[in-house]
């Protein structure tokens, strides 16, 4: 039974895509859903306004603003929906979606695959969780319309 869904988001419109999908499985097998944001250094650079100070003081600055964009997210698209819980972690994204889904007992993983970007698609987050999760990963092209 699909009871714990994990959604590891990137909370870009990417993930209007996924959501869905994630509202279907939710509804269709009375799953909770686990929202998982992971804060990781490249996303620590590309955020100028945070360039200078020291690494602590960026990460807390920014969880706040996530944790309210996560819940932003949850109110716009994920309405409906009674079992939804998020959570904020930092470190390598491919690493804390497996390891969250391993220490919550996970049944599924969703995630969105973005192949039009300019990375290299072998080695995306999504094609690491892949290759790596011990729990079922269903990877959606958020290209397609």
């Amino acid at each position: 039974m699909i009871d714990k869904v994990l959604v590891p988001i990137d909370l870009t419109t990417t993930q209007d895509k996924i959501a869905p999908l994630a509202k279907e499985i939710g509804r269709q097998y009375s799953s909770s859903l686990h929202l998982l944001f992971v804060v990781s250094q490249d996303y620590l650079k590309r955020d100028a306004s945070y360039a200078n100070p020291a690494l602590p003081n960026r990460i807390a600055k920014i969880l706040p603003a996530v944790e309210s964009k996560m819940e932003q997210y949850v109110a716009d698209a994920l309405t409906e929906l009674e079992n939804v819980t998020m959570e904020v972690v930092v470190g390598e994204p491919a690493e804390e979606v497996v390891r969250y889904a391993v220490e919550k007992d996970m049944k599924l993983i969703l995630m969105c695959s973005n192949l039009q970007g300019t990375g290299d698609a072998a080695h995306s987050v999504t094609a690491r969780v892949v290759r790596t999760s011990p729990v079922p990963v269903l990877s959606v092209n958020a290209s397609l319309n």
